[in-house]
């Protein structure tokens, strides 16, 4: 994809940003989080963008070492070891597929290195079908997905990045 000429500093900007011990530590403190700020957001945006090509195989290699060490294949709290109870410690469903087709598009074998995801998405289908990032929507009567939720694990499956 041909990247606008207003964006393409804001592009390299990112780039340089991901190939930083500062990213690196980020990714290794937190994979996701500070959420909005941190080297998954930017990864993010080069995927958006359709650039995801240039993503430096350092972040992307990273990210997916550090996702498979610190994060378990469960949503709910009570589904997690004691000492992994917080949110910071779990994917949510918008997590996990933007991830998936963030590190697909980046050519690495997410299906291999993470081969619980494509089923944990099922495992938390909720009965309309969807998935929501709000855990107390799955104990709600009736339950209801939500789009956000929904839609980045729809689009992983559907992702031409086959993993």
């Amino acid at each position: 994809m041909k990247i606008p000429p207003n964006h393409q500093s804001a592009v390299r900007q990112s780039i340089l940003y991901l190939t930083s011990d500062e990213a690196i530590q980020s990714i290794v403190t937190n994979p996701y989080w500070p959420k909005w700020n941190s080297p998954w957001w930017h990864m993010s945006v080069l995927f958006e963008m359709g650039v995801a090509d240039q993503i430096p195989k350092i972040a992307a290699e990273k990210m997916l070492f550090e996702v498979k060490r610190t994060h378990l294949p469960y949503f709910f709290r009570e589904d997690a070891p004691l000492d992994k109870a917080s949110h910071q410690d779990a994917p949510c469903p918008c997590a996990l597929g933007n991830l998936y087709q963030i590190l697909s598009a980046a050519d690495l074998k997410v299906d291999t290195e993470l081969p619980w995801a494509r089923s944990w998405f099922l495992k938390y289908q909720m009965s309309d079908g969807g998935l929501n990032c709000d855990e107390d929507a799955y104990r709600a009567d009736p339950n209801a997905s939500s789009l956000d939720g929904t839609i980045a694990p729809l689009e992983a499956s559907f992702s031409p990045h086959k993993s």
